[in-house]
């Protein structure tokens, strides 16, 4: 399930507390619940649907949806519990409809880049499925223990500060909402992508700062380099090479516009490539310019246009 919920204020938070149990519990209850486990592991069904949820996995109930947990083989499971409540409703939404709204606002804000709008207009909506896995869980457990510290005391900032802690949090399970709703170079639809290739493309988004090998993203997604090839062609109509290579090029267009004063070494460094000059040649093999001429033209593009400024001329002060 994903929901949809305008982000203009701090969430306000009601309880947080810790659990640890491996007994039957059931509730609707009036505030939204977001649960959190450190420890063991646990199943929970909401909306018709069952969830298991371990260790480094949260999962968000809805105001007003019943939702049960249930204990797995008996065991204990610790669990944080945060009752909170937004300042807007949560929305839910079917998967493709929401994929459909990203891919248009992708396409805008691209569109805004590349006529040189300075002032781009990003939306202040977040995501958020039942269940979300984290990818960087230290992150998560430092953001606890601050919530632990925060909300012990009753001063105006400690509250805010919980706040901000809880958003943080909130912002993250966003990011992986979108991230399973879409993928560079489009939206697919719910249930088009094997299991496989999405486990394939969500550790591809996480770790696009990295050099990713084939042989590692085949061990990660339990198959063989050949079934992961097969596999982005079947459904993607591309390698899984030329993906990761995209995926890496959209974020350095990203970068060189919205960062000016990084160098194109930094920038190189930041998307995981060898060297700068493997990343220059990439870019330009698959965009038709340097990164310098991107740049210069996406942050100049009304001077340009108006003959204000010529770009620059000279091909080696563009690498």
């Amino acid at each position: 399930m994903f929901y949809k919920v305008k982000f203009d204020r701090f969430p306000s938070i009601h309880k947080f507390y810790t659990v640890v149990r491996n007994t039957v519990w059931g509730i609707t209850d009036p505030e939204h619940i977001l649960i959190i486990v450190t420890d063991g592991k646990c199943s929970i069904k909401c909306d018709n649907e069952s969830y298991t949820v371990g260790a480094g996995e949260a999962f968000f109930v809805p105001a007003g949806h019943y939702y049960e947990r249930r204990p797995i083989d008996e065991a204990l499971c610790t669990m944080h519990y945060l009752h909170f409540t937004l300042s807007d409703e949560v929305i839910l939404a079917e998967p493709a409809e929401l994929g459909s709204e990203l891919e248009a606002m992708r396409q805008r804000i691209d569109s805004e880049i590349i006529m040189g709008d300075t002032e781009l207009s990003y939306p202040s909506d977040i995501y958020i499925q039942n269940k979300t896995v984290f990818s960087d869980f230290d992150t998560i457990e430092s953001l606890l223990r601050g919530l632990t510290l925060f909300s012990s005391k009753r001063q105006l900032m400690c509250n805010l500060r919980a706040s901000i802690n809880l958003s943080a949090i909130l912002s993250v399970m966003s990011q992986s909402a979108v991230d399973a709703l879409m993928t560079d170079g489009g939206i697919h639809p719910s249930g088009t992508i094997p299991p496989n290739l999405k486990k394939a493309i969500s550790y591809i988004t996480r770790h696009y700062s990295e050099q990713i090998s084939l042989d590692e993203l085949a061990a990660y997604c339990c198959i063989s380099k050949q079934q992961l090839i097969r596999s982005f062609r079947q459904a993607l109509n591309t390698t899984p090479i030329k993906y990761i290579n995209d995926y890496k090029l959209a974020r350095a267009k990203e970068l060189l516009f919205n960062s000016p004063n990084l160098q194109i070494s930094e920038i190189a460094a930041e998307l995981g490539f060898g060297s700068q000059y493997y990343f220059t040649k990439l870019f330009t093999k698959y965009t038709g310019e340097t990164p310098s001429a991107y740049r210069f033209r996406t942050v100049n593009y009304d001077k340009i246009q108006s003959g204000e400024k010529s770009a620059p001329k000279s091909r080696r002060s563009l690498q």
